[in-house]
């Protein structure tokens, strides 16, 4: 190098900045596309699927306390009220599952979500039954009902959706 003249040192000096520069901008981009990748996975599956078993959970909640006042109600258009009020949450909660299951771009995320259904099936079998009774005006029965199949069946749906909301939180805290 010191028989170089000043232009071979500044050719090489500058060669050697333009190699340095352009190997950062390779890595810059190439840790872009992991932000990048990362933030699509937060707003297309973590944000929306956490949104959505939320709106789920609430509305489950919702057909439970549905099935309590239509059970302490005696009035018949009470009744029908709270069945059609039932009716109108069962659609959203389906919407929402059809919506959710739009989001699913993980294999964990769609085993939970495959658990779901049987868990809802049994919570709706449950509290129509309770529901049948209640307006057959079989009110202990109903009550009966309520505790030995609504409460427990219930209590499993809302365990595996927040099982579903706790894996959309946490994948979305990884990503």
């Amino acid at each position: 190098m010191r028989n170089w003249t000043i232009g071979k040192r500044l050719m090489f000096g500058f060669g050697l900045v333009v190699i340095i520069v352009s190997a950062l901008g390779v890595y810059s981009v190439s840790q872009l596309r992991v932000v990048n990748a990362a933030a699509s996975r937060i707003v297309n599956d973590s944000l929306p699927g956490t949104a959505l078993s939320g709106q789920i959970l609430a509305h489950v909640k919702n057909n439970l306390a549905y099935t309590l006042e239509h059970l302490t109600s005696d009035d018949a258009k009470d009744m029908e009220v709270v069945e059609a009020h039932i009716a109108q949450t069962r659609e959203s909660i389906t919407k929402e599952l059809e919506n959710y299951e739009k989001t699913i771009t993980m294999p964990d995320d769609r085993e939970l979500f495959d658990q779901i259904a049987p868990a809802r099936t049994k919570f709706v079998t449950a509290f129509g039954q309770t529901i049948g009774l209640s307006k057959a005006g079989k009110k202990e029965q109903a009550f009966q009902t309520y505790h030995d199949q609504v409460k427990p069946a219930y209590d499993a749906l809302e365990g595996v959706v927040q099982s579903v909301t706790d894996w959309n939180i946490a994948a979305g805290k990884t990503a």
